[in-house]
């Protein structure tokens, strides 16, 4: 048996942006103002060139998209019980997403380009492809299911409708600004029994599983990163100072009309520098084991296992144990406790970038450095390690025949341990070796992937379904759901050199995402 589906979606972009209210145009925007070059003109200028606030709003809301996909399913029967089956997909997408709009009086536009500043936009490209294939059956009353599933994504960033400014009247108006991608491939063998004559029903499952990870960062095109205004001071021989632009150096050589620096690299995304770019593979083994036994014909009870090697930081092992008891005919309670854990990510050990961050109109350029990197070895961020949680739950399920009720109450309690989130920003001035690296990475502030915190989560969630067939043609089911929930800090890790560092390490807006679970934006 085979089944191909496809899907096509294309969604314009929303926004939601009110008008914008503050000062767009400076003197030096009118050739022909007769006053000083930072005087605010933008009522006047406005009505010179016949134009409304609301032609500079930034987009506020969802970004446009193309998506098209195929995916396949495949079955093919074989003797004795036993199937071929395979599944895979490819998939395309390309978005197109705004950032702040780069006003005709700030330095980051270029006139002679832009005489009425411009919207960058970021156009993301985005593959998708997975294949999975296996051979399952049965083996001495064993069903046994051997599987390899391969999964690769990339995603490159073209930004368009940009400049780089430090090129000023130069500039290409769009940038490859590289990308990143990641594959994995997971290999695993699957072994499962049900015994009806031990106990009331005794299950038995076991396996192992072999996986390895990619994750790759590709540099852009050079004017997507280069800031064309650094430049470096030598001194000759003969006593003569010179300066030399090479992208890298602390002076500024390229200002605009007020005396601003020009900033480097394409506006809204940078492109990813040579020195962003990764190339780093880990593998990990994992072996487990799942026994489920009827006790009786009331008591039920699970206990399973798993240890999991990882190449880059270690083994660990996590167990979990349940049980169910049937109260009545109607009424069942259950119960559960487990360790687990969560690998830090290839991307959260390896991301690298520099981005432009706006903070009440205000923008600066962000790094995003590994835990390996210099910058993070002087600030004491410690490398990371794998999140590990302690969950307990409970709860009762059951009917009310009479009312034709149908009733879920479960509570969960969830500790979890050096849980990874993105740190606030570190600010250059903190040492010279600091502000120089940060330098060279053309950013004045530096974040990092960190176990920062401890948490914990508890809650219950309800449910209540009503189920009727009134006669032979009619019914009616309705359900009631609610969730109560909070999750709490319980601990900011800022030890040694961190100590008293705690605001910036976990910052309100780190808070602020780790709370309201959302991708945080990281170029606008």
């Amino acid at each position: 048996m085979i089944n191909l589906t496809g899907t096509f979606d294309n969604r314009d972009f929303t926004n939601r942006m009110q008008q914008w209210e503050g000062s767009i145009f400076s003197g030096y925007n009118d050739p022909n103002y007769t006053g000083e070059a930072g005087d605010d003109i933008t009522e006047q200028e406005l009505a010179r060139r016949g134009l409304e606030r609301s032609d500079f709003n930034m987009r506020v809301g969802q970004s446009a998209i193309r998506n098209g996909g195929l995916m396949a399913n495949l079955e093919l029967p074989l003797a004795d019980a036993s199937e071929i089956y395979a599944f895979g997909g490819i998939n395309y997408r390309r978005g197109n997403a705004a950032g702040f709009y780069r006003l005709p009086n700030q330095s980051r536009t270029v006139t002679d380009i832009y005489p009425n500043g411009f919207l960058p936009e970021i156009n993301s490209n985005i593959n998708d492809a997975s294949l999975g294939a296996g051979i399952r059956g049965m083996y001495n009353k064993w069903e046994v299911d051997f599987s390899n599933v391969y999964g690769q994504n990339s995603f490159n960033y073209l930004i368009t409708n940009t400049l780089n400014a430090s090129l000023e009247g130069a500039s290409p108006t769009s940038f490859n600004s590289g990308g990143f991608n990641f594959s994995q491939n997971t290999a695993n063998v699957d072994i499962r029994r049900f015994f009806d004559d031990a106990l009331e029903g005794l299950n038995i499952a076991f396996g192992a599983e072999y996986r390895l990870e990619n994750y790759g960062i590709t540099a852009g095109e050079v004017g997507s990163y280069r800031n064309y205004g650094a430049a470096t001071a030598f001194t000759t021989a003969g006593g003569d100072e010179i300066v030399i632009p090479d992208g890298t150096g602390p002076l500024n050589t390229v200002f605009d009309p007020l005396g601003r620096s020009r900033p480097g690299g394409a506006q809204v995304f940078p492109g990813f520098r040579p020195e962003n770019e990764v190339d780093a593979y880990r593998n990990s083994v994992g072996v487990y084991a799942d026994v489920e036994a009827d006790v009786s014909t009331r008591l039920l009870l699970g206990l399973a296992a798993r240890f999991e090697n990882y190449s880059d930081f270690g083994s660990t092992v996590n167990a979990k144990l349940t049980g169910r008891y049937k109260i009545s005919d109607n009424w069942t309670a259950r119960a559960g406790a487990s360790t687990g854990f969560r690998a830090p990510s290839l991307h959260q050990l390896n991301y690298n970038a520099t981005s432009t961050i706006f903070v009440d109109g205000v923008p600066s350029e962000v790094g995003v450095f590994s835990n390996d990197s210099r910058p993070a070895q002087l600030l004491g961020i410690p490398q990371l390690k794998q999140e590990e949680s302690t969950n307990l739950s409970g709860g009762f399920t059951g009917r009310i025949p009479s009312a034709n009720l149908s009733i879920t109450i479960d509570g969960y309690l969830i500790d979890i341990k050096d849980r990874v989130v993105l740190t606030g920003e570190f600010s250059s001035d903190l040492s010279p070796e600091i502000a120089e690296l940060l330098r060279q990475a053309n950013a004045s502030k530096a974040t990092f992937f960190a176990n920062a915190i401890d948490t914990r989560t508890s809650g219950i969630d309800v449910v209540v379904t009503y189920d009727n067939r009134f006669n032979s043609e009619s019914s009616l089911r309705a359900s009631l759901a609610a969730t109560f929930a909070q999750t709490s800090l319980q601990q900011i890790n800022a030890d040694g050199i961190l100590e008293g560092q705690e605001s910036t390490f976990f910052d309100r807006t780190s808070q602020i995402f780790w709370k309201v679970p959302c991708p945080r934006p990281r170029s606008t």
